[in-house]
């Protein structure tokens, strides 16, 4: 599936509204939010239609997945937006993890549980909002919580050390621009050690942690956290490193400026389950079009990218941190 689709289900007390985008879509928040009565409209207008008083609005299919035999419905679930409340415990499962791999489905997760399993992003985690007369879906880390970019270009970051999430081709490019500039660069070895290199960072020292917002999202709240206990560290979380090269323009492409303005367009969730793999696979393939046949993968950086020009567009790029 690709695209981005909005959903509106009403009945005569209660009316909700979203947009998903990607293939995962979260829905937290405490209890009371209406949550579970908004799974609830959907199942009784997906088996009734119209004779259960209720409207459903949106180009595709939307259904209520639950019970035990859930994984022998999920296999004649088609190209339909899917909806899975928490009460339902094979959410936080590795099977639910590999079978909707593959899918052609959108997901709705209705959890406040942090699914370790699943790549999902920063940007698509959302709680409800709800007065009287409205229902409507409004984000909790979507800008807000990525756009410590937005925060950072207002207010500028000076890091002495900068951590990144692995050693593979974003630390590489990192280590050469600290070298530059006589900075510290480490990595973290991986996206769930972060939280703890956030609560064990030196107050004395200002730490910039980099990782990918694409699949960032089980590990925000509790960054989220450590965050705020720790003030000289700051993070920042572009959808990946790859993404971050694309918008820079390291490299050039006749469609790239479409792609990167509505990605959900471009992206189909079957072939790429993480918009993270489809900007890896992106820039390999504009790499390989090149004259000079420059190959990108993540394990190591070409020195096509550390370039004196290449670096200059990144760190105009990234022109809220101050490596000075």
């Amino acid at each position: 599936m690709k695209g981005e689709y909005s959903i509106e289900v009403y009945n005569k007390r209660v009316k909700y509204k979203l947009n998903v985008k990607r293939n995962i879509t979260i829905l937290t928040g405490d209890s009371g939010i209406g949550k579970t009565t908004l799974v609830k409209l959907i199942d009784s207008f997906y088996n009734n239609g119209k004779q259960s008083g209720i409207t459903l609005e949106c180009e595709k299919i939307c259904i209520y997945l639950h019970g035990k035999d859930w994984y022998e419905h999920l296999q004649n679930i088609k190209d339909s937006i899917v909806f899975i409340d928490e009460d339902s415990n094979f959410i936080r499962s590795d099977e639910f993890a590999r079978a909707i791999m593959s899918t052609d489905n959108y997901y709705v997760l209705i959890t406040r549980a942090d699914l370790a399993g699943l790549p999902y992003s920063i940007k698509e985690i959302y709680t409800l909002k709800v007065n009287k007369s409205k229902s409507e879906a409004s984000q909790v880390y979507n800008e807000q919580c990525l756009l410590y970019g937005e925060n950072l270009t207002n207010s500028g970051v000076y890091p002495d050390k900068i951590i990144t999430e692995d050693s593979n081709s974003g630390h590489d490019f990192f280590k050469e621009i600290c070298k530059d500039f006589n900075k510290v660069c480490i990595p973290a070895n991986g996206k769930s050690n972060i939280k703890n290199i956030i609560n064990n960072s030196n107050s004395e020292e200002k730490i910039l942690i980099i990782a990918d917002g694409a699949a960032f999202g089980c590990e925000m709240k509790k960054c989220m956290q450590a965050l705020r206990e720790h003030g000289n560290t700051t993070i920042y979380l572009p959808e990946s490193f790859e993404w971050l090269l694309l918008k820079a323009g390291t490299v050039k492409n006749n469609e790239l400026n479409n792609i990167l303005e509505n990605p959900s367009e471009y992206i189909d969730s079957v072939e790429y389950f993480s918009w993270e793999r489809y900007f890896t696979s992106k820039i390999s393939e504009i790499c390989l079009d090149m004259p000079n046949k420059v190959t990108y993968t993540k394990s190591r950086l070409h020195s096509f990218f550390l370039s004196k020009y290449n670096k200059e567009l990144m760190l105009k790029l990234l022109d809220f941190i101050n490596f000075k």
